[in-house]
């Protein structure tokens, strides 16, 4: 019989910093893409390791009630769908991904396609959403529309879009998306300057409660960054 080849999980941890005894903990299993902690809940985002077509999900999980499930969003797009980024503002999940499905074929360029950004305001209690695209040029196989920097101030998110291909020049511009109450606008704008800190398997940046923290890895130490 097959066997699998690997297993995605989270182990998570509640712990009480002031009596250093661990409160709860849970592992979660599943293709977990990536993983997001505010006061009170968790929040994953999986999606198939194998199976690109695969829609994405956000689950949230409430710490303070024994990691009870809240709810369950799913990314309802065409094609290959990848979030990108998300932002939890009030009640609602502020969501960038990116989008490119086959509308065509050329015997000279391949597969043609469109490459979308789609910004999503969703619900966190109910699951649901509204979203708005914003399409980028009319793509052959061989052109990319990356989507770089992420900025946040407030509602607005903005972006790095990196535009790269064999036969034509590298361009890059910035893209501001709002998230307001009544809807989602989007805006050419400076691009973002690329942020000096990343996660290099060493050691990671998070952000909590309004301040930013690095995690040491190799000396298991915490520290604010100012």
């Amino acid at each position: 019989m097959p066997a699998p080849e690997r297993v995605f999980y989270n182990a998570v941890s509640v712990m009480d910093l002031n009596n250093t005894e661990i409160l709860q903990k849970r592992a979660f299993y599943g293709d977990i893409q990536d993983m997001y902690v505010d006061k009170d809940t968790l929040t994953f985002h999986t999606q198939s390791s194998t199976n690109y077509y695969d829609k994405p999900k956000i689950d949230t999980f409430d710490m303070s009630d024994n990691f009870s499930h809240i709810s369950q969003i799913t990314i309802n797009t065409l094609g290959v769908t990848r979030i990108e980024d998300i932002k939890k503002i009030g009640n609602s999940y502020k969501i960038i991904c990116k989008s490119i499905y086959q509308t065509g074929f050329s015997i000279m360029r391949g597969f043609l396609g469109n490459s979308e950004l789609v910004a999503i305001s969703a619900d966190i209690q109910s699951g649901d959403y509204y979203s708005k695209k914003y399409i980028f040029d009319y793509i052959p196989t061989d052109v990319t529309n990356n989507i770089g920097e992420i900025v946040w101030n407030g509602n607005i998110s903005t972006l790095l879009i990196e535009r790269r291909g064999l036969y034509i020049d590298d361009t890059t511009y910035g893209l501001a998306v709002t998230f307001n109450d009544d809807g989602i606008s989007f805006e050419k704008t400076e691009p973002p300057t690329k942020n000096t800190y990343s996660y290099t398997g060493k050691s990671s940046i998070f952000e909590y409660d309004g301040k930013k923290f690095q995690i040491d890895y190799r000396t298991n130490t915490l520290e604010t960054i100012p």
